[in-house]
């Protein structure tokens, strides 16, 4: 595995202090399941008055929970952004290979793991998303995988991210994309 090193990113402080905190990108240990399902939560893109009505638990329906049960098997790989002074988990990317009786949302075939990604919301637009998908991408690309899929809301800020990972468009349903990339 590539370690990826420390990065950087600006926390604003009270009075337009702004200090600047360090990151490390890490492949995801097995301790860090629970971290994955919280992100899986983030991941959800909803208006954030109907996210917060929203309870938690509702990873744990058959459509969600897909994306952590059993987690380990092969095709998975997962990155997690973590804070170099306080260990502080930040965020998460993660991949994994469905099928055609258990598809997840941006599936296309059995072969192409599926990636979904989120961040706690004060790390956000600090590059952290973009650092977690290198990892991941090169990741991948390294195990030999010939593309990858994702599904994204049309009014999501991370469309922008995934087209300069140079993801294309590939289905429209309903409110969403499905988008590829050729590695």
């Amino acid at each position: 595995m590539i370690n990826f090193g420390l990065q950087a990113f600006t926390v604003k402080l009270c009075n337009n202090i702004t200090l600047m905190e360090l990151y490390i990108i890490r492949i995801m240990r097995c301790e860090d399941i629970d971290f994955l399902k919280e992100m899986l939560f983030e991941a959800i893109f909803l208006p954030q008055e109907i996210k917060n009505k929203l309870s938690k638990d509702i990873i744990n329906q058959p459509e969600l929970n897909k994306y952590f049960i059993d987690w380990g098997r092969p095709g998975d790989l997962a990155y997690v952004a973590e804070t170099s002074l306080t260990s502080k988990l930040i965020g998460c990317i993660w991949g994994r290979l469905f099928t055609l009786t258990n598809k997840g949302y941006g599936f296309i075939d059995e072969q192409t793991p599926e990636l979904s990604v989120a961040l706690s919301v004060n790390y956000r637009n600090q590059g952290i998303g973009t650092a977690l998908g290198n990892a991941i991408i090169h990741n991948y690309r390294q195990l030999n995988y010939k593309k990858l899929s994702l599904n994204v809301n049309e009014s999501n800020p991370s469309l922008r991210l995934y087209e300069r990972f140079d993801f294309k468009i590939v289905k429209r349903e309903a409110d969403s994309f499905i988008m590829v990339k050729e590695l």
